[in-house]
């Protein structure tokens, strides 16, 4: 063949030279073709129309192949299909409609209500950092998950309503009526119980609560250069904005809303404290009297010489009682 080929005169190398550049050719213009073709993103889709407060079963979705664009991020990525199953659809989806992250609430990273679906049960309470008469850690040092303790401090009762000025025609007549307080109930020394008025503080969830998002935080950025890569410790001041309004979102159970509401009304200061783990029994919360008889148990065991000793009083016999003449008008 070669030999037939050489016969007739056609110049070998030039052969092998067109074949190669047609080789070439060909490669570099599938090339070209795959970079200019658009990237795909692969997402998931209703198999079937779905209603609002629909279950997902592993059968109601499936993959699709979407041309990447500005609107692929609202999708349902494929390889999320594991969380999407078993969650309850929030708007109503048609068959062969991608699903949109804000149709499936686990799907929606910025969605809170998201965790009432995963705890089951509870309110998604904010509890603002700013306020005056809170004090808690830095809210930098706080991430979603941890468990916090809340202990409220009550310095003073309230006292009671007192009347308002009564109206006689058109003029008012103030009437000075004193403002009705209770005394507060004697102390008995032995039962601890008695010492139930304020100055005082109390647990108001022994379990804890757990943060779910923390708002209003702006977390430090590392910035990495291609010579140098930042280290945690190496972030400056000059990569964080501090935070402008920080805000905790808890989950509290819904007994709890109203008790934590009021802590926050009235509470001299509000804690917020950082726990490992909680406890199931409730606290019986300490007052300041709880704290005298406290302090008076410490300080007796580590110096009993200087407590007094009661001097025995003797109490007269009854022929050495005097009876009172009555005196008769």
């Amino acid at each position: 063949m070669l030999k037939r080929l050489i016969g007739t005169g056609i110049n070998i190398s030039v052969l092998l030279i067109s074949i190669a550049v047609f080789v070439i050719s060909f490669f570099a213009l599938n090339a070209i073709g795959e970079a200019q073709k658009p990237k795909t993103y692969k997402a998931l889709a209703a198999a079937r129309d779905m209603d609002i407060g629909h279950e997902i079963a592993l059968g109601d979705v499936h993959e699709i192949v979407l041309f990447e664009n500005e609107s692929v991020q609202l999708y349902v990525p494929a390889e999320d299909i594991e969380a999407v199953v078993g969650q309850v659809v929030t708007l109503p989806m048609t068959k062969g409609q991608p699903l949109l992250k804000s149709a499936v609430a686990v799907a929606d990273a910025g969605r809170l209500a998201a965790a009432l679906k995963r705890y089951g049960s509870g309110s998604l309470f904010p509890l603002p950092l700013t306020a005056q008469n809170v004090v808690a850690p830095e809210a930098l040092s706080i991430f979603p998950g941890d468990l916090l303790g809340i202990t409220v401090v009550i310095g003073n009762r309230p006292q009671h309503p007192v009347a308002t000025p009564e109206m006689y025609g058109a003029y008012p007549v103030i009437v000075n009526t004193p403002a009705v307080i209770e005394p507060y109930p004697q102390v008995i020394e032995e039962e601890q119980n008695q010492n139930l008025y304020p100055p005082m503080s109390k647990d108001l969830f022994p379990d804890g609560v757990r943060v779910i998002a923390v708002q209003g935080v702006t977390r430090p950025v590392v910035e990495e250069e291609p010579a140098k890569k930042q280290t945690a410790a190496e972030v400056t001041s000059a990569t964080y904005r501090g935070p402008d309004n920080p805000v905790l979102i808890l989950l509290v159970p819904d007994d709890k809303r109203e008790l934590l509401s009021l802590a926050l009304n009235k509470g001299d200061l509000v804690l917020v404290s950082l726990l490992e783990k909680g406890s199931k029994e409730p606290t019986s919360g300490f007052t300041y009297w709880d704290f005298e008889q406290w302090f008076q148990v410490e300080r007796g065991q580590k110096y009993p010489s200087i407590l007094p000793t009661p001097t025995p009083t003797s109490t007269p016999s009854p022929e050495q009682i005097t009876p009172t003449p009555t005196v008769v008008q």
